[in-house]
């Protein structure tokens, strides 16, 4: 998977900004114009350690008091496309979001999303499932002659019934993108390895605090992955 777009929202001193992805890119500009924020909101996104502080949270934002950093991932393998099916669009790329919502107390709350395709007609929504286990609302749509015409019907039926349909009639259905409200893949943190890795190396920065050995410092984590992979072979 690749990086494709993003969008950079209340991140330090960017308000808004989005762009496109190249395989290979340069960022060429004067100091103090953003571009290490430009790179660490790349970290906040992929780092599930990354957590940022008040001071991180663009000063200007009046009410808004959310950051967030948007990621479209294109060219997945199709082991990625299995692990990401609820996100999958119709050109086969995915988008999600990392957020950082200041509270009033002032203490920081962290969460990942991604956006899903939701049909447009209202029974083949996932949050309608409850509402289509009752006879009488399900035989009014299409579904009605996808399920038994005796016995309780279950979400699991509705469910299966809502999958089939939306796959047989996919190019005849039009889709909403949607931000979810749960978490990632049912996960409060992306697991190890569904991301890319990212390693941010300052020009300038105390080399003592970056070669201690913890899962916040670039050496930690490179140390980590080390670990990982050869355990893993």
């Amino acid at each position: 998977m690749r990086i494709n777009e993003v969008m950079i929202h209340n991140y330090r001193s960017i308000r808004s900004l989005r762009f496109s992805c190249q395989p290979l890119m340069l960022m060429l500009g004067p100091n103090n114009h953003g571009k290490s924020n430009i790179l660490r909101a790349f970290e906040f996104a992929l780092s599930t350690s990354a957590k940022p502080t008040a001071e991180d949270f663009f000063y200007f934002r009046g009410d808004d008091s959310e950051l967030w950093v948007e990621l479209t991932f294109n060219a997945l393998t199709e082991q990625e496309k299995t692990t990401f099916k609820r996100y999958l669009r119709a050109d086969g790329s995915i988008r999600l979001r990392k957020s950082a919502r200041l509270s009033d107390t002032g203490n920081v709350e962290l969460s990942y999303n991604g956006y899903f395709q939701q049909p447009q007609e209202w029974w083949l929504r996932a949050d309608k499932v409850t509402t289509l286990t009752k006879r009488e609302e399900v035989a009014n749509t299409p579904l009605g002659q996808m399920v038994s015409e005796s016995g309780r019907l279950t979400k699991a039926q509705i469910e299966k019934a809502q999958n089939r349909y939306i796959e047989q009639k996919r190019n005849e259905l039009s889709f909403d993108e949607v931000l979810e409200t749960g978490a990632f893949l049912g996960q409060k943190n992306i697991g190890g390895g569904m991301l890319p890795d990212f390693y941010l190396i300052p020009a300038v920065r105390d080399l003592a605090d970056q070669t201690k050995i913890k899962t916040t410092t670039t050496f930690g984590r490179l140390l980590n992955r080390a670990i990982t992979k050869s355990d893993s072979s």
